[in-house]
């Protein structure tokens, strides 16, 4: 054990001690990996369900941040439902536990741990989320140089190559974990990587604001080509996926009556973009049955996306998004909603639809339907 990791347990234990509710303290970061020098911080996390006022403080000249986490915020990490998804994995999976509570606490973060591990399709779930941001930053990155604000064009570069980082982490399951000066030994591990990335990563970051651009534009596109690739290759498995549909049945229920509602009120507006929230979710199931994915972050055209459906369902849905008919939009909606409860009820899916509030809250006392 290093000096500097037995300095951080002497911390956690004073904490622990002197404040109330916390489970666990992690430490994590450079002194963690062993490459602690003395001008680093004491990166640490306590998971608690506490929250504090402060978290961060100076002891002997030395940064000490202590990241409060609550064990659902541990769990959302794992699922990969949370911002910079990698480096809250990475403080998590390459930490050291320097105090615990019990030993029955320290087994529920190591399933935590080992859950986290597995990675998969949920990790890139959150990168894929984060993805669409960066055709923003690279939009604003252009307007900034038309304004020549050179100080917004900088933040913006960073902003990108951090987001990059990330999203590539994701794909490869790999936990990104932006160590100081040693990013790009990092990313240039990852098995999935356009080609030339680190190159024109580096080439990004120095460029003239107009060639940055244009670079910075290239490797978004290329990032999207992998993550379409990934995509495509992944095997979903049919019977769960109507579960989940089926968990959604109130969401299509709730658009569809706002359809009829609007035909009956001769509400054009207010039909037409229920017609389009509902296509958005007949699309999504549709395709979600086939075993494919449609992504709402232009991975995919839907023009692109309908061919993949039977004629018929596929005729439905551009009505919904093209027709100005009123009832041609009802019936179409009313078509597909019975088309998808006939699809789901074939494959044993159980829909959520209750005679009575005792029957709901059945429902509602199950993990899952």
């Amino acid at each position: 054990m290093t000096q500097e990791l037995k300095q951080a347990g002497e911390i956690a234990k004073r904490l622990a001690k002197e404040v109330s509710g916390i489970d666990l303290i992690l430490v994590y970061g450079g002194i963690a990996q062993g490459r602690f020098s003395k001008y680093s911080d004491y990166d640490m996390i306590a998971i608690s369900d506490k929250k504090w006022v402060v978290w961060e403080f100076v002891q002997d000249n030395q940064p000490i941040c202590l990241w409060p986490m609550t064990w659902k915020k541990a769990e959302e990490v794992a699922m990969g439902k949370t911002s910079y998804w990698s480096v809250a994995a990475a403080a998590i999976f390459a930490s050291k536990v320097v105090w615990c509570k019990s030993d029955k606490i320290l087994k529920k973060f190591e399933d935590l741990k080992r859950f986290l591990s597995e990675g998969g399709p949920r990790t890139l779930k959150k990168a894929i989320t984060d993805y669409d941001k960066l055709y923003g930053k690279l939009w604003r990155m252009q307007k900034a140089i038309e304004e020549k604000n050179d100080l917004d064009i900088s933040f913006l570069k960073n902003d990108i190559v951090n987001e990059l980082a990330h999203i590539l982490s994701a794909l490869n399951n790999h936990y990104y974990l932006n160590n100081f000066g040693k990013q790009l030994l990092e990313i240039e591990i990852f098995e999935l990587l356009p080609n030339d990335f680190v190159e024109n990563y580096k080439k990004f970051l120095i460029a003239k604001p107009e060639d940055a651009l244009v670079i910075g534009s290239t490797i978004v596109d290329e990032v999207k080509i992998l993550i379409r690739n990934w995509l495509n290759e992944q095997e979903l498995e049919p019977n769960e996926n109507a579960a989940g549909i089926a968990k959604e049945w109130p969401g299509i229920i709730e658009w569809l009556n706002k359809t009829l509602s609007a035909n009956e009120e001769e509400d054009l507006i207010g039909g037409l973009m229920a017609a389009n929230e509902n296509a958005e979710f007949y699309l999504w199931a549709f395709l979600l049955l086939q075993n494919k994915k449609w992504l709402r972050n232009g991975f995919y055209s839907v023009e692109e996306e309908m061919l993949k459906l039977s004629k018929n369902i596929s005729n439905n849905i551009s009505t919904l998004l093209q027709s100005q008919n009123l009832a041609e939009i009802k019936d179409a909606a009313q078509q597909l909603t019975a088309t998808l409860e006939e699809e789901l009820r074939l494959r044993g899916a159980t829909l959520p639809i209750a005679e009575s509030l005792d029957e709901a809250i059945q429902f509602i006392q199950q993990k899952e339907l």
